[in-house]
């Protein structure tokens, strides 16, 4: 970073400061549980940042305490380091440009082990792997005009890597609030504070669509069966939290809210899908037919019979059928060999005519045959 060590270490005390102020100000629902376990104070963060070599693009401490707005010409003015990006990890900003639009913006991380940063500027080079507005930029016709720089620090040895990763992504969450780079500008997520401008007010708007304290952290952390303990406890609460959160989820605010037009949509939805896939979808019912009956899920007790849905069943259970069956033993026209009443005696004479009755009839004629035979033998026997 140009300028002065007083300046460097104003930068880096400035930053120190910001990322606890954003840590401390995330709710644990939203960040990896390893930032807590890590970074416990703000001392241990300037203890951390002073081991790390970081340096800070030229002008960003000035503009930072500054009065004046970041600007893009600012942010194409970052340094590249096309020279060294293999030997150093980084925060770095792109900027994307199409004729007649706003500029965007995009703040990222690069901490490869073997590639340092090369490796994630390569990336999006090739179109590989990149981030989900970045990639609908790219496909409406935006154009990445530069990828530049923020802070930086030389690419760490084996033993400090989680550390050092950790402590970037810190970094890149920092950047992410100073900047705005958020495509949600209307919610500050209880951070807005930590941007030193009104950021309804920046000339480009943002393409994070979350913050980096949220992501997986690659690496090997070395915990010991404690500290395995307490993190295992951390990310429970987590998920605890987040299913206490999902519980009035979207979906529940328009059953509450919208019903009619919800219901509405989604019955559209579901016509639209069975339109454009009916053999996926008379496959799909099928199988979940012969599954649920197969399981008895709706099944009626009185007449032993399994239904293919819960409507079917719920038809069925106010149906004369049914009715008749819980009287059964009141009806002139009852078949105790298929367990079986009749409304009336065409009916009766119908059913036992059916293949099923007479399938019936023919098993216990024959089961009452054999019957026979055997007593026959018993008798045969005694006599002898």
């Amino acid at each position: 970073m140009a300028g002065t060590t007083a300046t460097v270490a104003a930068m880096l005390l400035l930053m120190c400061n910001m990322f606890f102020g954003v840590l401390t100000g995330t709710d644990m629902a939203h960040k990896n549980p390893l930032f807590d376990h890590y970074f416990t104070s703000l001392d241990s963060v300037q203890a951390a940042a002073q081991t790390t070599g970081m340096t800070f693009a030229p002008g960003l401490y000035e503009l930072l305490v500054g009065p004046n707005l970041p600007t893009v010409d600012f942010f194409k003015t970052l340094p590249t380091n096309e020279d060294f990006l293999k030997d150093i990890w980084s925060c770095y900003l792109l900027v994307l440009y199409k004729p007649g639009r706003r500029f965007r913006v995009y703040i990222g991380s690069a901490t490869s082990f073997e590639q340092g940063a090369r490796q994630r500027m390569q990336q999006y080079d090739n179109f590989l792997l990149l981030p989900r507005y970045v990639a609908a930029s790219l496909d409406a016709g935006f154009v990445i005009i530069h990828k530049g720089m923020l802070c930086w620090i030389p690419r760490p040895i084996f033993i400090l890597v989680p550390l050092y990763r950790l402590f970037i992504i810190g970094f890149e969450a920092v950047f992410s609030y100073v900047f705005w780079a958020f495509k949600r500008r209307g919610r500050d997520f209880g951070l807005s504070h930590i941007c030193p401008w009104d950021r309804h007010s920046l000339e480009y708007n943002g393409l994070c669509s979350h913050s980096a304290l949220d992501e997986g952290i690659r690496g090997d952390f070395d915990l010991t069966q404690e500290e395995l303990e307490a993190l295992g406890e951390t990310r429970e609460a987590k998920r605890i939290k987040l299913k206490a959160e999902n519980a009035t989820n979207w979906h529940h605010k328009q059953m509450e809210t919208n019903y009619s037009d919800y219901m509405d949509a989604s019955v559209r939805r579901v016509q639209k899908s069975r339109k454009l896939n009916p053999k996926m979808h008379a496959d799909t019912q099928r199988a979940r037919i012969k599954r649920d009956i197969a399981a008895k899920k709706y099944w009626c007790d009185d007449c032993s019979i399994a239904f293919q849905s819960k409507q079917v069943y719920d038809d069925h259970m106010v149906s004369d059928k049914h009715e008749r069956m819980l009287n059964k033993h009141l009806s002139p026209f009852f078949c105790g060999l298929c367990n079986m009443p009749s409304a009336n005696k065409s009916n009766f004479t119908r059913h036992c005519k059916t293949n099923g009755h007479q399938e019936k009839l023919k098993a216990a004629a024959e089961a009452a045959e054999q019957a026979e035979d055997e007593d026959d033998d018993d008798s045969f026997n005694q006599a002898e």
